[in-house]
């Protein structure tokens, strides 16, 4: 085994928790890692052929982008399912073949999937809980009870006939409470709605809604109460509320994980790029240039991955925060015009920039991030025109926006533009100039300073981002 390779291996394999494999250009594995052979679920899988071990649609799925890694020489990232499992699958082109990461996401459907359920839950729990009725005169004498209020108590009219049973079951700790509500609802006349909590015949504590209010008439004045058992809502409440916390605490952890992978990562792909500056000072042939370019893409592609990575996983746990403060919108716009201006001559594009003296109260790093990732997607899809400009909307917001006539993008597709590694199957002719995290990073940053992100797109006539962002600093 190369030195290279067992470089990379020791890497990869140090470095993350995923499932690797490393396989030569006809899809024969050459290495692995220790989580290979659970995953695989075989004990000899070295010198075998990948594809044995799935089945069609996850060959047939890979294979889709292996057209597009032997183009361009650029890492693909996508989620797949294998075997009932959810898989976050990278792979990343070498010159002596492929490796395959792994990344075990089920867990993350699962929570959804829980979340969902409770959602529901909760939802069917407020339809179908009974609401029991009783009512008793202003002096406490006379009662009624539905039947609805022995269930909800747990016993029935037969063994409470006489007396208050409202009384009789509600908890001890709670009577005083529903005795002063009760006195304010006669003084104010205004209905009232507390939680009180009884206990069942059967010794369960339950908490139940109570709503009151005084009905007045010439025969006798009276208190109408509604009880609803709230219990097994609370109960599912409760339940939510932690799946949502580890949820949440699983995200944190995972992008956490991501951006201290990558920084390490950083240090080897200095250290390729040192070695590769010294190989160019080298005599070579064409063959030899042309392969140590290719090598020299294929770092530039992965440390963009990398750079990438590290900053939305940073938005995601909160490693990156943004400071806002009063700056000049137009000397920002005049930078990039002056930045974008030398590109557009180098590929044709005609570049025009509108804007007026306007200050901002935002985040000048990040307002900056957000026009240089949606410019940079303009013209990348852009036929030959693209335009920045400004719009005022009102006294309170600024509109920034940004225009191409590319060839748009479908309806179908516009809920999805800001996930993730998500690219448009429209433009795979421009895969290698992306992985998909441009638009995420746009998002998750103007929703960190509290803007809205917008688009408008028609097929063949381009596609207009809009981001609106306050003139000054909101009153708290």
């Amino acid at each position: 085994m190369s030195l290279r390779l067992l470089n990379l291996k020791k890497i990869m394999s140090d470095l993350s928790a995923n499932i690797f494999i490393v396989v030569d250009k006809e899809g024969n594995i050459l290495d692995y890692n220790a989580k290979a052979h659970d995953f695989l679920g075989s004990s000899k899988i070295f010198q075998q052929s990948f594809c044995e071990f799935f089945d069609d649609y996850v060959v047939s799925t890979m294979k889709q982008y292996f057209q597009d890694i032997q183009n361009n020489q650029l890492p693909h990232c996508f989620v797949i399912d294998i075997r009932e499992k959810l898989y976050d699958c990278c792979i990343y082109p070498y010159s002596f073949g492929y490796v395959f990461s792994f990344d075990d996401i089920t867990e993350f459907r699962d929570f959804a999937s829980y979340t969902n359920e409770l959602t529901k839950r909760i939802q069917h729990a407020g339809k179908i809980s009974a609401i029991g009725y009783f009512e008793f005169d202003v002096n406490g004498k006379r009662h009624f009870f539905s039947k609805e209020i022995y269930k909800i108590l747990g016993t029935d009219k037969s063994k409470d006939m006489l007396g208050n049973v409202i009384e009789k079951y509600m908890h001890p700790k709670d009577v005083a409470k529903y005795e002063r509500n009760i006195n304010k609802l006669l003084k104010s006349e205004k209905k009232i709605e507390t939680n009180i909590r009884f206990v069942r015949n059967d010794g369960k504590v339950i908490s139940c809604l109570l709503k009151a209010n005084v009905v007045f008439s010439e025969v006798e004045n009276k208190v109408v109460c509604t009880l609803q058992d709230l219990t097994n809502y609370m109960d599912s409440q409760k339940m939510l509320k932690e799946a949502k916390r580890k949820a949440e605490e699983i995200s944190r952890a995972k992008s956490y994980f991501i951006v201290q992978a990558s920084h390490d990562l950083r240090q080897p792909i200095q250290a390729i790029r040192m070695f590769l500056h010294r190989f160019k000072q080298e005599k070579m042939d064409k063959k030899q240039t042309e392969i140590l370019s290719n090598i020299d893409s294929s770092v530039e592609g992965l440390s963009y991955l990398l750079d990438n990575l590290m900053d939305i996983s940073k938005l995601d746990y909160g490693g990156i925060k943004s400071h806002s403060y009063q700056f000049d919108l137009k000397q920002l716009l005049q930078k990039l015009q002056k930045e974008y201006k030398e590109i557009a001559k180098v590929k044709e594009i005609e570049f025009s920039v509108k804007m007026f003296n306007a200050k901002i109260y935002s985040d000048p790093f990040f307002v900056e991030r957000i026009i240089r990732n949606l410019l940079s997607n303009a013209f990348k899809f852009t036929k030959n025109f693209v335009e920045l400009g400004m719009e005022k909307i009102d006294e309170k917001k600024i509109r920034i926006y940004i225009q191409d006539n590319g060839m748009g993008i479908k309806k179908s597709e516009q809920e999805y533009i800001f996930n993730e590694f998500f690219q448009s199957k429209g433009l795979k002719g421009h895969q290698k100039e992306g992985i998909g995290l441009g638009l995420p990073i746009v998002h998750r940053m103007a929703k960190a300073l509290g803007a809205s992100v917008s688009l408008e797109s028609k097929a063949n006539k381009g596609t207009r981002f809009t981001v609106d962002l306050p003139i000054k600093e909101e009153a708290a």
